[in-house]
């Protein structure tokens, strides 16, 4: 008496596969820019493939022998990576820091405003107005910018400011930037600059949306011009940035 011939095996690279699409799919409906501004992005494409590599290497090392184990295996690997880089990308992080003194322009004496003159701002083309306080010491507005997207959709203004004890902060308003993962700031001393190069670091992006300060170290080269610029070290790709005037 013959055996009856085994069941038919589903391929192992189906599970991680069908995984994969799906997350591309959901992602893709909920945030197209941010499946557009992967697909761009060199090391995304890179870890990428790298995962691809890994995925494959499981099955077929294990898949021969244990499938079962071989396609649960691939399939944490992809929920894994989509947990670290996808999820990020789907919520917003607001935060809403205050600065409680007074910001004048560098030129301007106590009882200047940083606002334009010519009617009320606008927060699609001009800084937003200076923030009002009733304590004495005044800080000094040493820059602003407007914030442009590079890889990824940005709006809102990045200030360099001077603080009466002699410490300089960045400072965030109305910052609404497309979120990410592992979001980080720095100050670069030269304009336009679309990586960290010898800029400082300010720390990890504390919200993508909102009005946020960022100490900036001492020993930071404040000569000449200066850039805000937000990087995703996830992938090494520069999101958005502002040149301080």
């Amino acid at each position: 008496m013959t055996a009856p011939p085994p069941g038919r095996r589903l391929p192992g690279w189906l599970v991680p596969a069908g995984l994969s699409a799906i997350a591309l799919v959901a992602t893709y409906a909920w945030n197209p820019e941010l499946v557009r501004s992967t697909l761009t992005a060199p090391r995304a494409l890179v870890f990428i493939a790298l995962v691809v590599l890994v995925v494959i290497g499981v099955g077929r090392l294990l898949g021969p022998r244990r499938p079962r184990l071989a396609q649960t295996i691939q399939a944490l690997l992809v929920l894994a990576v989509l947990t670290a880089t996808i999820l990020p990308s789907l919520r917003d992080t607001e935060i809403d820091e205050e600065l409680d003194v007074a910001v004048v322009p560098r030129s301007a004496g106590p009882s200047a405003s940083s606002e334009p003159s010519g009617g009320a701002p606008s927060s699609a083309t001009n800084p937003p107005s200076a923030t009002t306080s009733s304590s004495v010491a005044a800080a000094t507005l040493l820059g602003e910018g407007k914030m442009r997207m590079l890889d990824y959709r940005a709006s809102g203004w990045a200030r360099l400011i001077e603080l009466a004890t002699g410490d300089r902060i960045v400072r965030f308003e109305n910052l609404d930037v497309q979120s990410g993962p592992d979001y980080v700031v720095y100050l670069v001393p030269r304009q336009g600059a679309e990586d960290p190069g010898d800029g400082a670091f300010l720390g990890r992006l504390k919200g993508n949306k909102g009005n946020q300060n960022y100490d900036v170290p001492a020993e930071a080269d404040l000569r000449g011009e200066q850039t805000v610029l937000i990087w995703c070290r996830s992938f090494a790709a520069p999101v958005a940035h502002a040149t301080l005037v």
